[in-house]
């Protein structure tokens, strides 16, 4: 946990040094507004209309069963999100991802890799409208596991701080880092016993790298 936490603060120091720096050569280009700068996107890179965020993320962290104890957990994951970007500072977005979480195993508990499907609403802020830009966005929503008989209905959350490079007019990279929570019931059946409802919670760290259009 100490590793994640010293490596959590070095990503937030390293977004802040890359930003410094780059917003120093930004101003100084500034100053030259008819010279075109090769590679370098200027006014016009895209500040609003509709957008789409596609990312790819992996993370890791600790998975909780009720009444039954604790391990660690990885997984990989795809998002997209649909919305609107008001201006070159926030947008706002719709949702929907696929999560393959990889076993663990807890005593009494051996579970198998398994999907799940948060579905949510984005909210973005860029904090500064230039070519690369540190930016916070917060996802909140449902996550869905669906089973063979039923579907099992938990919460999502997920904050993250990144940085947001423009490498064309309307188009950006971005690179985040963040906390994923999310909190579900799952039955746990036991040989010789009735099935048992219980309650699963995952703290993990998520690192994610995708494209705005």
């Amino acid at each position: 946990m100490k590793t994640i936490i010293i490596s959590f603060l070095v990503f937030l120091f390293s977004i802040s040094g890359i930003s410094q720096t780059y917003d120093s050569i930004d101003k100084s280009t500034d100053k030259k507004p008819n010279k075109e700068i090769k590679g370098k996107p200027g006014s016009k890179r895209k500040q609003r209309g509709f957008t789409n965020i596609t990312e790819l993320d992996i993370a890791y962290g600790g998975v909780n069963v009720e009444n039954y104890g604790s391990d660690n957990q990885f997984s990989t994951g795809l998002q997209t999100i649909n919305g609107y970007q008001f201006s070159p500072y926030f947008s706002a977005g719709l949702g929907l991802g696929f999560i393959v979480y990889y076993q663990y195993q807890i005593p009494g508990i051996w579970e198998y890799p398994y999907v799940l499907t948060p579905l949510f609403v984005d909210f973005r802020v860029n904090f500064q409208d230039r070519p690369l830009s540190p930016f916070f966005s917060l996802d909140g929503g449902c996550i869905f596991y669906f089973n063979n008989t039923y579907v099992e209905v938990g919460t999502y959350i997920n904050p993250n701080l990144g940085i947001k490079f423009f490498i064309s007019p309307k188009t950006a990279m971005n690179l985040s880092l963040g906390y994923r929570y999310h909190a579900n019931t799952i039955t746990i059946g036991n040989f010789g016993k009735p099935n048992e409802n219980v309650r699963q919670t995952l703290n993990m760290i998520s690192l994610k790298i995708g494209f705005t259009l």
